[in-house]
């Protein structure tokens, strides 16, 4: 689930003895934030002038490095070298992708140790709001080492149905939008 306190709070009074597992989708999105937060506040501190090989970087940074084209990768690599502070960010929210993938829940703690620690050095306001905030949350992300699950395949649904919300621009009433949900997403074979 989720950080955010009102859905902890939810959980623990309808199941006391549930154990919360923060996932990776939501961890991933606060660190894209610090990242996008870092480039927009590095981008108003930098002329303009030299800020020219960053302008339209956003995407860059936010996306995954595997997966740039060959003049994407150029224009990172020129976005990299101006947007240091920027880079920074970037590096330690690559960085934190291997917390997922640590043997043992004591080796995930380690690890998550010394990313906030180091973290806090580099003194980037951005991520160290999320390394504070992932130090609060630490033992719903250490339960992921019990039951390496996410809740992955809900937020891609979830995505779906938002994109059929704001393709139809709004419905009418529910039953309308639950049809239209159930239309798209159904799973209906519409030529037997």
């Amino acid at each position: 689930m989720d950080m955010w306190e009102a859905f902890m709070k939810a959980v623990n009074k309808s199941l006391p003895d549930a154990k919360i597992v923060h996932d990776r989708f939501h961890v991933v999105a606060y660190l894209n934030k610090a990242v996008d937060q870092t480039r927009i506040k590095e981008s108003r501190e930098i002329g303009s002038h030299e800020w020219t090989d960053a302008k339209k970087s956003k995407w860059l940074f936010l996306k995954n490095p595997e997966n740039l084209k060959t003049s994407e990768k150029e224009r990172f690599d020129k976005a990299l070298a101006v947007a240091k502070k920027t880079a920074i960010v970037w590096e330690s929210k690559e960085l934190f992708k291997n917390f997922w993938k640590q043997e043992s829940k004591a080796k995930g703690k380690i690890f998550i140790e010394h990313w906030i620690a180091d973290t806090r050095l580099k003194g980037l306001s951005a991520m160290i709001k999320v390394a504070d905030m992932l130090e609060r949350k630490m033992e719903g992300l250490l339960n992921y080492f019990d039951h390496r699950i996410t809740n992955a395949i809900a937020e891609n649904l979830n995505g779906k149905i938002q994109l059929i919300k704001s393709t139809c621009r709004g419905f009418r009433n529910f039953e309308n939008y639950r049809t239209s949900i159930l239309f798209h997403l159904g799973g209906l074979n519409m030529f037997h």
